[in-house]
C-alpha cells in the first residue's frame, strides 16, 4: 500500500505466522474452512479439499514404494527434554512391478503445544526430510530423519505465557511427529510387526527456555520488539542503535508508530482475518523520524583505528597458513590481530574506496595483494547481461529456477548447482555471486518467487545452504539475499515493513539463519525494504546484532543496488553492518563523513569484512575435498528408464514438418494460379 501524505509504501504482515501451509493446515485444525464465515466469503461447501489441490510436498512417481520403519532413538510415549533429540530411520523400497525406477521423499512433521490466546503456533511443520537415491525395482534404501526439541521450539515475543520470558522456548504438553507424503496426508508405514507406525507421541513435563545460540552460545532475546508483559513483568526495549541523532526506531510491528495493525490469531481466525486496508496517512513527525536521512551519530567512545600504517607489510596471503611446501593448510581466524593490522596499512580514501565502489566489483590493492574482484547477479546462474562479454566470451548456463530445484526436495542436487556455478565462476574469473536467493514465497504474486525456493523455511534453508557450500568449494562466495523481508516487488523500494518478531525469526530469517550456520557463507546481501521503521541496509540490529553477534556470521555484507534515498544512506549503512555499498562508480565519495572516529572504526571494520569475505573463499577452495560427486551423481541420475517422450516428440516434429510441406506447396499454387489469372487479365 502507498501512504497518504507522509511515510511512503508499507506492507503488513497481517497474518502473523500463517503463510503458505502453516495457514492452510491450521485453519483446517481449527474448523475453519467448514465454517459459515468460510462458505459465506468465498462459497466453500467442502472443507479443505475445496481450498487446496495438491498439499505442500505433494508429488507424483511412475514407480510404487513402501516405507518400513526400522529404527526410533527415543520410543514413542516417552518424555523430552531440552537436549532430546530424535532419529527416526526409514527403509523404502521400489515395489513397482514395471522397469520404473524413480526416488521417494520421506517428509517428518511436527506439531508443537498450542494454548488459546497463548504463543502462536501452526497445526504442523515440516522438521526434516531425505531423499532416496534411484532406487530400481525391488531396491530399497534406509533414510535417517532427525529433529531436536529445540527445533520444535516457537519464538514469543510478547511472553503470551506469562512466564517471564521473551525468547525461544519449548512449551509444556504433548509434542508429535508424524512421517507424511505431504503436509496433509500421513504415509503408510508399518514397523517389524506390521503395524502402522507413522505417528510418534512425545511428552513434556515443564517448558524449556533456550536463553542462548546453539552455535555462538550469545543471548538471544528480542531485537526488534518494544513491548512489556503488564501481567508477569517481563520487557523487552529495542535497542536498535539509531544511527541518526534525529532518528527513531519503532517496533517492528508498529503498536507504537500509530500504525494500528492488527495481526491474525489462531485463537479467532474469523474474527481476525485480515482485511484488505484501506490507505493510511502517517504524521510528518512519523516521516522525519524515519524517512528522511539525517546526520550519521558519532559515538563519543569511538576510538579510530590506525590508517595509513608502516607498523607491518602484510598481505593477503599472509592470512593464510601454509606448510613447508607452500600448502594451504589453515587461514586466520577472524579475531586474528593481524587482520586489523593489514587494513590499518591501508589510507582511509582506499578503505573508503574498497567499501564504496562495490557494484559487481570489488577494486584492486596492490599493496597488500588484493586483485579486483568481478561479482555476477544471477540466483539461476550468472546473468549475462551483467556477466558482460569481457570473460569467457560473456556466455553463461542458466539452471532451473529455485522453485523447481526446491521441488526436487533434493540437496544433493542443490549442492551440485552450487558446485557447477562455482566451475564457471572459476573458468570466467568471477568471485562473487548475487545469489542464492531465499524470501520466502509468501502471496503467489511475488514478483520474484522465482528467484526464491519455497514459502517452507527449512526447505527453503537446507537447498540455500547447500548451494551456497558448493559455490564456496570452489572458490566463489555467494551474497545471499534479500536480507530481509523482501516478499514483494511492487513496495520494496524503502517502503516499511511490519510484522511480530515471532513470524520474522521463525520464518522469514531462519533460511538466511541456515545458510549462515550450515552452509557458512560469507556473504550476505541486504534488501531495498525497512524492516519496521528501519532501512535493512542500516539496521543494526539485523546486520550486527543478530546476523553476526547471535548466529556467528562472518563475512560481508553488501548493499542491494544503489538508487540512492530512500533505498540508502552509506554513512548509515556502514555503521550498521553494510560493509559494501553496491555501487559502479561511488568510491569514498559515497561516504559524507571519513573524519570522525566512528566513521573511521566503521570503514575499518568494513574493509575487513571485504577481505576476509575474498581471502575465506578462496581458502575453501584450496582445502576443501568436497563431496563424493560421482556417488552423488549415480544417485540421482538413471539411464535404465527408456525415454518414451522422445517417440512422442519425434511424432510432433514429424507432424508438424509434414503440415508445413503442405501448407508450402498450397501458397505455392496458390501464387501460380494467381499469376496466370493477373496475365490473363
Amino acid at each position: 500500500h502507498t501512504d497518504e501524505g507522509y511515510g511512503g509504501n508499507y506492507v503488513d504482515y497481517a497474518e502473523d505466522i500463517y503463510t503458505g501451509y502453516y495457514w492452510y493446515e491450521t485453519a483446517d485444525a481449527e474448523g475453519f474452512w467448514d465454517s459459515a464465515y468460510a462458505e459465506n466469503k468465498w462459497g466453500i461447501a467442502n472443507g479443505y479439499e475445496d481450498v487446496v489441490q495438491y498439499p505442500f510436498g505433494y508429488g507424483l512417481s511412475y514407480a510404487d514404494f513402501s516405507w518400513r520403519l526400522e529404527e526410533v532413538s527415543l520410543p514413542s510415549g516417552s518424555s523430552l527434554d531440552g537436549n532430546s533429540e530424535i532419529r527416526i530411520t526409514v527403509s523404502v523400497q521400489n515395489d513397482t512391478d514395471s522397469a520404473f525406477a524413480g526416488q521417494d521423499v520421506v517428509q517428518l512433521y511436527y506439531s508443537a503445544p498450542y494454548n488459546d490466546g497463548g504463543i502462536e503456533k501452526p497445526a504442523v511443520k515440516l522438521g526434516a526430510f531425505a531423499k532416496t537415491g534411484v532406487l530400481e525395482p525391488g531396491k530399497s534404501e534406509r533414510l535417517e530423519l532427525t529433529v531436536s526439541l529445540r527445533d520444535m521450539a516457537s519464538y514469543d515475543c510478547y511472553d503470551k505465557n506469562n512466564n517471564g520470558f521473551m525468547g525461544y522456548e519449548a512449551e509444556a504438553g504433548p509434542y508429535t511427529l508424524s512421517l507424511r507424503t505431504d503436509v496433509h496426508t500421513l504415509a503408510d508405514v508399518t514397523d517389524a510387526d506390521g503395524e502402522q507406525a507413522a505417528t510418534f507421541t512425545y511428552t513434556l513435563n515443564s517448558g524449556v527456555k533456550y536463553e542462548t545460540d546453539d552455535v555462538t552460545g550469545n543471548k538471544v532475546g528480542n531485537l526488534f520488539t518494544t513491548f512489556t508483559n503488564a501481567e508477569s513483568g517481563a520487557s523487552s526495549v529495542n535497542v536498535e542503535e539509531s544511527l541518526s541523532e534525529e532518528s527513531k526506531a519503532f517496533s517492528i510491528d508498529g503498536k507504537d508508530s500509530g500504525q494500528n495493525i492488527e495481526y491474525m490469531t489462531r485463537e479467532n481466525f474469523e474474527g481476525s482475518f485480515p482485511e484488505a486496508s484501506v490507505q493510511r496517512s502517517s504524521t510528518k513527525e512519523f516521516h522525519d523520524l524515519t524517512y528522511e536521512q539525517n546526520t550519521p551519530r558519532v559515538n563519543d567512545g569511538d576510538v579510530a583505528p590506525e590508517t595509513s600504517s608502516s607498523a607491518t607489510s602484510y598481505t593477503l596471503n599472509d592470512m593464510l597458513i601454509t606448510d613447508e611446501s607452500g600448502k594451504i593448510t589453515g587461514m586466520l581466524d577472524y579475531d586474528d590481530p593481524k587482520w586489523d593490522a593489514l587494513v590499518s596499512q591501508l589510507s582511509i580514501g582506499t578503505i573508503a574506496d574498497l567499501c564504496g565502489n562495490g557494484g559487481l566489483h570489488t577494486i584492486e590493492i596492490a599493496e597488500i595483494g588484493k586483485p579486483a574482484c568481478k561479482d555476477s547477479d544471477g540466483p539461476s546462474g550468472f546473468n549475462t547481461t551483467i556477466f558482460g562479454s569481457d570473460k569467457y566470451g560473456g556466455y553463461a548456463a542458466s539452471y532451473p529456477c529455485e522453485v523447481l530445484l526446491a521441488s526436487t526436495w533434493n540437496w544433493k542436487m542443490a549442492y551440485l548447482m552450487g558446485r557447477s556455478v562455482g566451475g564457471e565462476a572459476e573458468a570466467a574469473k568471477i568471485d562473487g555471486w548475487y545469489g542464492p536467493a531465499c524470501n520466502l514465497h509468501r502471496t503467489p504474486y511475488g514478483g520474484r518467487n522465482f528467484e526464491y525456493y519455497s514459502e517452507d523455511p527449512h526447505l527453503s534453508g537446507v537447498m540455500c545452504a547447500y548451494t551456497v557450500l558448493g559455490a564456496k568449494e570452489l572458490g566463489l562466495y555467494s551474497y545471499v539475499k534479500h536480507f530481509a523481508v523482501n516478499e514483494t516487488e511492487t513496495t520494496r523500494a524503502g517502503g516499511y515493513t511490519w510484522l511480530t518478531e515471532q513470524a520474522l525469526r521463525e520464518n522469514y530469517l531462519k533460511p538466511f539463519e541456515m545458510a549462515v550456520k550450515d552452509g557458512g557463507t560469507v556473504g550476505i546481501m541486504s534488501a531495498y525494504n525497512r524492516i519496521g521503521s528501519v532501512r535493512t541496509s542500516g539496521s543494526y540490529n539485523l546486520l550486527t546484532s543478530l546476523l553476526r553477534d547471535e548466529w556467528g556470521f562472518e563475512g560481508c555484507v553488501v548493499s542491494d543496488y544503489n538508487n540512492g534515498d530512500p533505498i540508502l544512506c552509506p554513512d548509515e549503512a556502514i555503521r550498521a553492518g553494510n560493509d559494501l555499498m553496491m555501487e559502479v562508480s561511488g568510491g569514498r565519495n559515497m561516504f559524507g563523513d571519513r573524519t570522525s572516529a566512528t566513521a573511521v572504526l566503521s570503514l575499518h571494520r568494513g574493509a575487513k569484512n571485504v577481505l576476509y569475505c575474498y581471502v575465506s573463499a578462496q581458502y575453501s577452495m584450496a582445502t576443501s575435498e568436497g563431496l563424493d560427486l560421482s556417488t552423488l551423481v549415480e544417485t540421482m541420475v538413471s539411464t535404465d528408464v527408456f525415454p518414451w517422450w522422445i517417440i512422442i516428440l519425434a511424432v510432433v516434429d514429424a507432424a508438424a514438418a509434414a503440415g508445413a510441406v503442405v501448407w508450402f506447396v498450397l501458397v505455392f499454387r496458390s501464387m501460380r494460379k494467381g499469376m496466370k489469372n493477373k496475365k490473363a487479365a
